[in-house]
């Protein structure tokens, strides 16, 4: 996969005019099929400036573009926070607010859109140690848009969700691959696995 972006990086030109534009799929093209790469991963983690539809339609002109040379993934990574039952779905023509950033995204574009990886280790979500079970299963259920724990909160109106099949939680598979209080070891993965074969929900 080609991995574009990451935390705090600048999507400003991409962004500025048709021109960027165009020469940001050119590019993205080019690199997917000089190398033989699956797809394109678009990391838009604390790059929230650009209003959810313009990365929209980027996304789907992306796709549009890789459609050219054959089967290509399109996976989007992004804060765990991007979906959030607590707090009003932003205007799709306003950006500048990670809080439930992704859903107008979704809405626009899921069908372009193979996979979500939401970043379920740093983020704050209704005060869980990022190392709990609690949170791991807040998050899952938030990014569903099925009941989450937030109290007094309701699943987001008009939003299906994201489907099982595309949805990845990211968690830390190593105490050395980031500080050690975001690790919870390979036990709070066999409780998710359980919580989520007890509830009935998809793997």
């Amino acid at each position: 996969m080609l991995s574009i972006g990451g935390p705090y990086s600048d999507w400003t030109n991409v962004y500025s005019s048709d021109a960027n534009r165009q020469s940001f799929l050119t590019t993205a093209l080019s690199a997917v099929r000089t190398y033989a790469l699956d797809g394109v991963n678009i990391d838009i983690e604390g790059s929230y400036f650009a209003t959810p539809r313009q990365v929209a339609n980027l996304i789907i002109d992306l796709r549009k573009t890789l459609n050219t040379i054959g089967r290509k993934y399109i996976t989007l990574t992004s804060d765990c926070i991007a979906i959030y039952q607590g707090v009003a779905v932003p205007d799709p023509d306003v950006g500048g607010n990670p809080f439930n950033y992704m859903v107008p995204i979704i809405q626009l574009a899921d069908t372009s859109i193979d996979y979500y990886q939401t970043k379920a280790y740093s983020n704050w979500y209704d005060g869980y140690d990022h190392t709990s079970l609690d949170y791991l299963q807040d998050v899952y259920l938030n990014w569903r848009n099925l009941q989450g724990y937030c109290k007094g909160c309701k699943p987001i109106a008009n939003f299906k969700g994201v489907a099982t099949n595309k949805l990845l939680l990211g968690v830390v598979g190593s105490p050395d691959a980031r500080k050690t209080p975001e690790y919870a070891g390979p036990q709070i993965i066999r409780d998710f696995k359980a919580w989520l074969m007890s509830k009935g929900y998809d793997m």
